[in-house]
């Protein structure tokens, strides 16, 4: 094997394997469109649960969005490779008594690179399962301008500051928990290919969308940036540091949504998820 090839499977694994769930999130501001005033009538409210915005509550709509994180590295034996994470997300637009929030449940996860196929990324299922939900503020323009807020996704430590605290370097850094549930630090990541192991890792992961809404259809920009750091590997080639950055181009990261049903959950959009993928794309500018 060569040296080259290892740093690929290093980059494919660290670069841009981003999930796209949260610990923690930023406050908004939000308002209501006329259409979601209308769908306001008819449901109960209902009392927050924890970390939820206000004391009450009621489910406007419900939304499937797939995004997409773009990056890319400069690689030893491949050279410049662009690598997509792809999260598909069940959605809840919720009216508390502070405004509007978007609450997100991780279904699936998939690293898809349009040029590479000797190393295979998986994001485990446990990884995923173990996501917590994700409220943050959302506005809704007249203009049909809409913007969920920016998020802080932090995974595998427990981080006083979770913005500006550094991330553990270590498996035995106190922070660090098993938050997958399979007795080994932080959140596993499954390596296959010309390169085969297990990678333990923290990561802190910063979101924001920004786009326009049809109707029952939103289509827009995802800005992202994340970092992470490799606490330990069954195979010790991959704990290599390569450096990575997200790809320029605003237009390769990007989000839609389309209003569901309320009965569809997340298994439904997992077994869904590349027709979701293909429909989206065909929805892009």
């Amino acid at each position: 094997m060569k040296v080259g090839d290892v740093v690929v499977g290093r980059y494919l694994l660290v670069a841009v394997m981003v999930s796209l769930a949260a610990c923690g999130a930023s406050e908004s501001g939000s308002g209501l469109t006329s259409y979601d005033a209308q769908l306001r009538d008819g449901h109960d409210m209902g009392t927050a649960g924890d970390g939820a915005v206000g004391t009450a509550e009621s489910v406007l709509s419900v939304w499937e969005r797939v995004q997409v994180m773009s990056g890319f590295a400069e690689l030893p034996a491949f050279g410049l490779q662009v690598s997509e994470t792809i999260g598909f997300m069940r959605t809840e637009l919720i009216e508390t008594l502070d405004g509007v929030i978007a609450r997100d449940e991780t279904c699936y996860i998939e690293i898809y690179r349009p040029d590479v196929s000797e190393v295979i990324t998986r994001i485990p299922a446990a990884f995923v399962n173990s996501i917590p939900l994700i409220e943050r503020g959302v506005v809704m323009e007249d203009d049909d301008a809409f913007v969920i807020g920016e998020a802080i996704e932090v995974h595998g430590v427990h981080l006083v500051r979770p913005r500006t605290e550094a991330l553990p370097d270590t498996a035995d850094d106190p922070r660090v928990f098993d938050q997958d549930g399979d007795g080994e630090p932080g959140v596993t990541v499954q390596i296959d290919g010309i390169l085969e192991g297990a990678v333990q890792l923290v990561q802190r992961v910063f979101t924001r969308l920004v786009g326009q809404r049809r109707e029952d259809v939103i289509v827009g920009e995802l800005k992202w940036r994340t970092e992470e750091r490799v606490l330990a590997a069954t195979n010790a080639i991959l704990l290599m540091p390569v450096n990575s950055e997200i790809n320029p181009d605003p237009l390769r990261s990007w989000f839609v949504a389309r209003r569901i049903e309320p009965s569809v959950d997340c298994a439904d959009i997992k077994r869904r998820a590349p027709m979701i993928l293909e429909s989206a794309r065909r929805a892009l500018p």
